[in-house]
């Protein structure tokens, strides 16, 4: 299996074959039995993956694949493919669930549709797709460049180069895309996080995950919204949020951990524990489960089980900077606790 340092290394190989490939090869595909019909299915496949949401991936998944049994030269099922293994790659390394299964499968899938038509935008979209979830930003940008200079109605190209290009909020190319396609539900999402994280703005940020909510709803999006109404200190709607999330699915634990912190917030410290236990029951990767969970039983009096959760929250989170802070407390905490 590859994981996602070998997969950069992979797509070296997989740009010499692209360059390699006849120029008159570029946009052919093997004929099937019925192009019509699967044609049908793979616009239905799109639209399946263009919600944004873990049933929405796996319906689509399911009608690439019935195309390929179908026509195994439809090249543009296997993109199709590619981009929605990177995207759920992408997801699964955001919630820290395991990333690598779906980056290989999106690896896979491209490099037969880099053979069967390298030229098609179908192939140039996934191919900029998996660039930019592997971070090589460079050549997102220049990929998304190339599709927008032969495709000038990509939605998609416009948010793959302003992704890679800073997210900045003011920059043109996100409220292009969105201009071109107002359904499209990553640019409201990356816009929503980019007004949140860069403009502290809120509202904005409120207003883009609630446009996704309306387009397609999923949990990741309620952790989204709630989270931002809990930082507009709107806790009782964010705490709704959470629980809507909960109740689409029971094993999203990004949702128990922030309806965790969220009670913590209120001060209640029982329901916090209990929301937190369960969090960490799914998911042993998210620190800030193990941190809140430390705070919640040291304002609760429990000596042995802060200083326990304090460790997990140490190991976890001691080499990432974007938890200094966080880890300057937790050590002034555990040696307070430790004497």
């Amino acid at each position: 299996m590859l994981n996602k340092l070998n997969l950069k290394h992979a797509y070296l190989g997989i740009l010499l074959v692209a360059a390699s490939a006849l120029t008159a090869n570029a946009e052919i595909m093997t004929a099937s039995n019925n192009p019509d019909s699967n044609q049908q299915i793979y616009n239905s496949a799109r639209q399946q993956f263009l919600k944004f949401t873990p049933e929405g991936f796996n319906n689509s998944i399911e009608l690439y694949r019935s195309i390929i049994k179908s026509d195994p030269g439809f090249a543009k099922a296997y993109s199709g493919l590619s981009e929605v293994y990177s995207y759920l790659g992408n997801y699964k390394l955001h919630i820290k669930e395991d990333y690598e299964e779906p980056y290989n499968q999106s690896y896979i899938n491209l490099k037969k549709a880099l053979k069967l038509a390298p030229a098609s935008v179908e192939t140039k979209r996934a191919l900029a797709t998996n660039y930019l979830h592997l971070r090589w930003l460079t050549r997102a940008k220049k990929e998304a460049n190339s599709i927008i200079s032969k495709y000038p109605s990509s939605p998609e190209a416009y948010y793959i180069y302003w992704s890679a290009s800073g997210k900045n909020p003011d920059n043109a190319y996100i409220h292009k895309s969105l201009e071109m396609n107002p359904d499209f539900v990553p640019a409201h999402i990356e816009l929503g996080t980019s007004y949140f994280f860069k403009k502290r703005n809120y509202r904005k940020a409120a207003e883009h995950y609630g446009k996704s909510l309306q387009i397609a709803d999923s949990p990741q999006l309620r952790d989204y919204l709630g989270t931002t109404l809990r930082t507009q200190g709107r806790l009782t709607k964010a705490i709704d949020q959470y629980e809507q999330a909960i109740e689409m699915d029971g094993s999203f634990a990004l949702a128990y951990m922030n309806l965790g912190i969220t009670k913590f917030y209120m001060r209640n410290y029982e329901d916090a524990i209990g929301h937190l236990n369960k969090a960490v029951a799914i998911n042993v990767n998210h620190p800030e489960s193990f941190y809140y969970l430390a705070l919640s039983h040291e304002f609760s009096n429990n000596r042995k089980l802060a200083l326990q959760n304090y460790g997990h929250f140490l190991k976890l989170a001691l080499n990432d900077g974007r938890y200094h802070e966080y880890v300057q407390k937790a050590k002034n905490s555990y040696a307070k606790l430790s004497n």
